[in-house]
């Protein structure tokens, strides 16, 4: 009984401390599933340039995008384990795109896409990216982490699109060329 007395505050403190912003409108049964990784690669939402998600060298603008807060991607990184760090922030790139190039290490990874009060906080539709996958990004909250698997050191791109109200559209991953 004490260690489920325990658990139970643990549990509690987490969410107290890392919030949960999770969209309860769009929030499902299917949101707490396990999640396997899969070879197939799930076709990109619809209106959205893959190849301006894709490009590593997109430049940043100096106008602001429809996210009021810095995001990040942070997660189970070496050296940024779930810390908002710069090297990790997105810039705006225009309408609505925000991007971030990383050096990466090979590795299996746990993430989300969020601000450093993690109000708000996203997540890949189905929670697994893999590399060179775009797909709906979407309302992430306590313990709804995406996994990536990295294969090769190198620079990668993580890339999140917003509509202009900031409802979230996209999210890819891919290994700059």
């Amino acid at each position: 009984m004490t260690s489920m007395k325990s658990a139970l505050s643990m549990a509690v403190m987490s969410a107290l401390m890392f919030g949960c912003a999770s969209d309860p409108a769009t929030s499902s049964a299917d949101d707490s599933a396990a999640v396997t990784t899969t070879a197939a690669v799930a076709p990109a939402p619809a209106g959205v340039d893959t190849a301006m998600m894709a490009s590593c060298d997109n430049p940043t603008v100096s106008e602001a995008g429809p996210v009021s807060k810095t995001l990040y991607v942070v997660g189970t990184f070496p050296g940024a384990s779930w810390k908002h760090i710069d090297a990790r922030a997105f810039e705006h790139k225009g309408d609505g795109l925000y991007q971030t190039v990383v050096e990466e290490q090979p590795g299996k990874y746990s993430m989300q896409y969020a601000a450093s009060d993690w109000k708000p906080q996203y997540t890949a539709e189905g929670r697994v990216l893999n590399v060179g996958e775009t797909k709906v990004l979407k309302w992430g909250g306590y313990g709804k982490d995406t996994k990536s698997t990295i294969e090769a050191a190198g620079k990668y791109v993580w890339s999140v699109k917003f509509d202009q109200k900031a409802n979230p559209v996209a999210v890819s991953l891919n290994q700059c060329q």
